[in-house]
């Protein structure tokens, strides 16, 4: 009843509680093979020869550098006043 109450109050489900019905596990698979064709073959080997090439975003990057230079700014060294 209680976490009945928080969900009305808060707009949340309870702590615990799924927001969805969980997939059935076909679905799953499915999901798994759809994407797993599309990668390309050499990165489906368990001992790749090629590396995934990931890279940040643009976006990613700016936000990176925005942040480094908010923290930079609100931290100080040790021993500074």
């Amino acid at each position: 009843m209680e976490e009945h109450l928080l969900e009305v109050a808060t707009g949340e489900p309870a702590p615990g509680w799924t927001l969805r019905p969980y997939p059935f596990l076909r679905e799953l698979r499915d999901c798994f093979q759809d994407e797993f064709r599309r990668l390309p073959q050499p990165y489906k080997e368990l001992r790749p020869s090629a590396t995934y090439p990931v890279r940040l975003s643009a976006a990613l990057e700016e936000l990176e550098q925005r942040l480094t230079e908010e923290l930079t700014a609100r931290c100080r060294p040790l021993g500074e006043s």
